[in-house]
């Protein structure tokens, strides 16, 4: 939980004086306290090692923008396995209108122009689920199928870690398995 005072009033039983209450935006409140619902892996994966390293903060839009280039280039190692395995005469057109729908379709570029703590979980999710989709596309070629799924369920079960709403993409991994 959040470590920030609480209003009394969000105790009440009326709901009347509940709703009246200043509250945290983003936040959840229970039993006393206020609870963030993202996760702590981008935290674990990039802002805690980058701290022990240089003994400094990394800056949030920093953060954000590492996790987007590891997320767009996990689909683009995706696209480039797809494209090899099925498109025999796409030219340089679609080629690039393909990588142009990768890098724009999920939105997550422009969530790092006002990278804050609420983008960096969604775009860190994005990453991992990027690299869950390209590790599923290898499984289900054939290629090394057990250590592709091992990586899928890895990085989906970050995916959860930084935003809870990933677990929904689950089903998807159990119908590979």
């Amino acid at each position: 939980y959040m470590d920030v005072a609480v209003d009394p009033r969000l105790s009440s039983q009326d709901p009347a004086v509940v709703a009246l209450t200043p509250t945290l935006q983003d936040a959840n409140y229970y039993k006393g306290h206020f609870y963030l619902y993202y996760g702590v892996v981008p935290a674990a994966l990039l802002l805690l090692p980058y701290r022990l390293m240089t003994g400094q903060d990394l800056g949030t839009n920093v953060a954000c923008l590492i996790f987007w280039l590891f997320g767009f280039g996990a689909s683009l190692f995706w696209l480039n396995k797809w494209w090899r395995d099925n498109v025999s005469r796409g030219g340089p057109f679609l080629a690039a209108l393909a990588v142009a729908l990768l890098a724009f379709f999920p939105a997550t570029t422009f969530l790092i122009r006002r990278a804050m703590f609420y983008e960096l979980p969604l775009i860190a999710g994005f990453a991992c689920i990027s690299a869950s989709f390209a590790a599923l596309y290898e499984c289900i070629q054939g290629r090394r199928p057990l250590a592709a799924l091992a990586i899928s369920s890895a990085a989906l079960g970050l995916a959860v870690g930084c935003h809870p709403n990933h677990i929904f993409l689950f089903p998807l991994l159990f119908w590979v398995a």
